[in-house]
């Protein structure tokens, strides 16, 4: 009974055997199958996109050249503009610097001239000179100006005309400025 058992048995696995080839046959054919059509269908797309490199090269190429042409155009006009403002801004720094210059030695200056009225008028033009003259603090710099002007030419003043004219007689239009500019801000 063994023997007969071992018989069937080797019957079946050489079946099964043999079944089993052509399956497996038949699955090795399909994956060639399918593999060559998969194939194919790349070698086109990789085909068609030579193509398309080929046609749109070209274009990307006159299109960087346009673009690196154009960016340098624009990097030369702004150098250009850069150089012809430069002078300008300088200018204008130095004509601040002059001003400035001009204003801190022009409010010391009028500072220093102030002194010597400061002894009639008080430190901060606050009193009547000699109790005789009006209050000159908070005086515009025009006004101020007008009136020092006016005794140095005799034209303006009442009662300290006189002492006025002697005071001012000395003093350029600069110091005049210089000084009306320094009462005007005095609080």
């Amino acid at each position: 009974m063994k023997i007969f058992v071992s018989i069937i048995l080797a019957f079946f696995v050489v079946g099964c055997s043999d079944n089993t080839k052509e399956e497996t046959k038949n699955v090795e054919v399909n994956s060639v199958t399918k593999s060559v059509k998969k194939t194919t269908v790349e070698e086109k797309i990789a085909e068609h996109v030579k193509a398309v490199k080929k046609e749109i090269e070209p274009v990307l190429s006159k299109t960087v050249e346009a673009v690196k042409e154009k960016a340098q155009n624009s990097i030369d006009i702004t150098k250009e503009k850069v150089a012809e403002v430069i002078p300008k801004v300088q200018k204008v720094i130095a004509d601040a610097k002059t001003e400035v210059k001009k204003a801190l030695s022009s409010n010391d200056s009028g500072k220093n001239i102030f002194k010597a009225c400061a002894g009639c008028h008080g430190s901060s033009a606050q009193n009547k000179a000699l109790g005789k003259s009006q209050i000159i603090q908070g005086w515009s710099e025009v006004k101020i100006t007008d009136a020092l002007n006016g005794y140095k030419t005799g034209s303006y003043g009442g009662a300290m005309k006189g002492v006025m004219k002697a005071q001012v007689s000395k003093l350029s239009e600069n110091d005049i400025n210089a000084v009306a500019k320094y009462i005007s801000n005095l609080s």
